[in-house]
């Protein structure tokens, strides 16, 4: 009898620990992967955000001497943000993205000096057609290629 009880006690503190396991792991899939995941897409959306501006202000220092420009290039973006499409655009001085999957939007105030009108939206999945006028008025536009 005594030697039942025992393996009783040993199937119910196998059973309570199979339990635990189960209950951490659901809890870190539910809990921590999304948190890591946020952490990881705002550090991809601030860091495309700062390489778009660099490349901004790249073409507005190499055409701010010259007086009369249309100049179009284009930059090498990723097609996807953590398995997500995303669209760039410009909110007044701002360079604002936002994945069409997970639902934040991420803005940074623009580089570029206040003279310069700024317009237009990207959309991934291709490369990002840059356009700079100096026509009557300086301007940088970003957008899809055609």
């Amino acid at each position: 009898m005594k030697g039942q009880y025992v393996v009783l006690k040993e199937i119910i503190a196998f059973a309570i620990g199979v339990s635990m396991v189960i209950g951490l792991a659901t809890l870190m899939s539910t809990l921590l992967v999304p948190a890591v995941r946020d952490y990881v897409l705002s550090r991809e959306i601030e860091n495309l955000l700062l390489y778009v501006d660099l490349n901004l202000m790249e073409a507005y220092t190499s055409t701010k001497g010259i007086s009369a420009v249309n100049m179009s290039y284009y930059i090498s973006m990723p097609d996807d943000l953590l398995g997500s499409l995303y669209r760039i655009n410009f909110v007044g001085r701002e360079l604002c993205l936002t994945p069409e999957k997970y639902p934040s939007e991420e803005c940074l105030e623009s580089s570029i000096p206040s003279e310069v009108s700024l317009s237009g939206s990207y959309v991934s999945g291709t490369d990002m057609l840059v356009s700079v006028s100096k026509d009557g008025g300086f301007s940088i536009s970003i957008s899809n290629p055609v």
